[in-house]
């Protein structure tokens, strides 16, 4: 698939809700109607932003308000569909998920973690997302995390999170 130029810069946000850390992302969705468009994401304080790259323009920005201040963000595309995926991290270091669905933002966004994650949230991201795409796997993605000194994994296909399993690191 090719990818369309972005053209002309544009100013999405002038308030991004942290500095140090990455509260911003960017992804292609892979397939469907919105195959080869761009999402923007950005988090405000407590609100995810999102607005999408059509190939000739940009969509208007759309919102979900979340529990609290936003510090890191991490976006992953569904390899057969126009679904994202976003992970983000709070400034208590609570996990949460919210899938876009090719158009929008689902209605609410699921929390993976309300233990804090491990490490120092203020140079370190302690969890990661990606689609799953092995036969009986579609449309899920993993979000993997650290609490303590475990590394957990959710299954998440934007409306249920399975139960998290328990790794120890070495």
């Amino acid at each position: 698939m090719e990818r369309q130029r972005l053209g002309n810069e544009q100013s999405l946000s002038t308030a991004l809700s942290a500095t140090d850390q990455e509260a911003i992302a960017v992804e292609y969705m892979q397939a469907g109607s919105n195959g080869g468009r761009a999402l923007f994401a950005w988090a405000e304080s407590s609100n995810v932003y999102g607005r999408v790259w059509t190939g000739s323009g940009w969509d208007s920005a759309q919102s979900k308000t979340a529990v609290s201040n936003i510090e890191w963000l991490r976006l992953a595309a569904d390899p057969s569909t126009d679904d994202l995926m976003l992970g983000y991290e709070d400034s208590n270091a609570y996990l949460y998920a919210l899938k876009w669905t090719g158009a929008a933002w689902d209605s609410s966004a699921a929390t993976i973690s309300s233990s804090a994650l491990y490490g120092n949230d203020e140079y370190n991201r302690a969890f990661d997302v990606k689609w799953e795409s092995g036969y009986g796997h579609t449309g899920h993605a993993i979000i993997a995390y650290s609490v303590s000194t475990y590394i957990y994994y959710k299954h998440y296909d934007g409306h249920r999170g399975a139960p998290k399993v328990p790794q120890v690191l070495r």
